[in-house]
C-alpha cells in the first residue's frame, strides 16, 4: 500500500509519527539535512533564498507538492539525498514517505493571519495567469474571502498542519490542538514571519549559518494595504481564521 492508495487521514498518522521519530531540535550538528515547510504568504521565499544562499546548488532541492506527487523520483535526481529540501507540503504529503528514514531538522514559518490571507488575495489580484485571478478581480475581497475558493483563506495554516487542508472534519478546537501537537512534536523549530531576523539569528547560533540580511523575493503588489482594511473587513478575516490566530499566538 502507498501513498496514492492511503487516505489524507493515513498518510498524516504515517508521516507525524515519521517526524516524531527523526526530526531533532536544531543543534550543532551541521550534517543533518534540513526541510523547509513552506506555507504560503508567510515570507517563505526570501527565507528559502537566504537557506539556499547556505548550501552548495547541488545539495539543494526546491519542490512543491503537486510537482513531486508527479515525480517522486525527483526526489534521487542527485547523486546524494539533498541536504536542503524546500517547498510547500502539507503534513499528509508525500516527501515525508520519500526522505531517508534518518535524523533531520523540520523548520517552518507562521504569519499573522490578517496580514497573510491580505497577501494571499494581494498576490492572486496580481498574477493574471492564476486560476482564480478572474474571481479574485470580480468578487471583490470580502466576497473573494467568504467564498473561500482556496483552503488558504480559512484556517489555512492551521488546516495544513493539521493534516486537513483540503477538507476538514473537525471543529476548530481540534484542528488548534492537532496542529499545535504537529507543530511542538514535529519541528525543530517554528519561525514567525514578524521575526525573521530572529530565526536568522538562531541559524547562525545553532547551525552555523551565516547571519546576513533577508533576501527579498515574491512580494505582491500591495493592492489593498492593512490600514486600507474596514472594520467589517478586519472582522470577516478573523471570525475565518480563529484556529489560526490562536496558532499564531501560540507560537509568536
Amino acid at each position: 500500500m502507498d501513498w496514492f492508495s492511503r487516505s489524507d487521514a493515513e498518510n498524516f498518522a504515517l508521516n507525524v509519527a515519521f517526524l516524531k521519530q527523526y526530526v531533532k531540535p536544531l543543534g550543532s550538528d551541521h550534517s543533518l539535512p534540513l526541510v523547509f515547510s513552506h506555507v504560503p504568504k508567510t515570507a517563505g521565499t526570501s527565507f528559502e533564498s537566504y537557506l539556499a544562499s547556505q548550501y552548495k546548488m547541488s545539495e539543494s532541492l526546491h519542490i512543491n507538492a503537486p510537482d513531486l506527487n508527479r515525480l517522486p523520483e525527483i526526489i534521487n535526481i542527485k547523486k546524494n539525498c539533498p541536504r536542503l529540501i524546500c517547498g510547500h507540503h502539507p503534513m499528509h504529503g508525500m516527501l515525508y514517505q520519500l526522505i531517508p528514514a534518518e535524523p533531520l531538522y523540520h523548520i517552518t514559518l507562521l504569519r499573522d493571519p490578517i496580514d497573510r490571507v491580505l497577501s494571499y488575495y494581494n498576490y492572486v489580484c496580481g498574477k493574471t495567469d492564476h486560476p482564480m485571478h478572474t474571481s479574485a478581480m470580480s468578487l471583490g475581497f470580502e466576497d473573494f474571502l467568504s467564498q473561500a475558493p482556496s483552503p488558504e483563506l480559512h484556517n489555512g495554516q492551521t488546516r495544513r498542519f493539521a493534516g486537513q487542508l483540503h477538507h476538514t472534519d473537525n471543529n476548530q478546537i481540534d484542528l488548534l490542538e492537532t496542529a499545535t501537537n504537529v507543530l511542538n512534536d514535529c519541528f525543530s523549530a517554528v519561525f514567525t514571519t514578524g521575526a525573521l531576523n530572529a530565526a536568522i539569528t538562531t541559524l547562525h547560533n545553532d547551525l552555523g549559518f551565516e547571519n546576513k540580511p533577508l533576501p527579498k523575493a515574491n512580494q505582491s503588489l500591495k493592492r489593498i494595504q492593512r490600514s486600507d482594511l474596514s472594520t467589517n473587513q478586519i472582522a470577516s478575516i478573523t471570525e475565518h481564521n480563529q484556529a489560526d490566530i490562536a496558532l499564531f499566538k501560540r507560537f509568536s
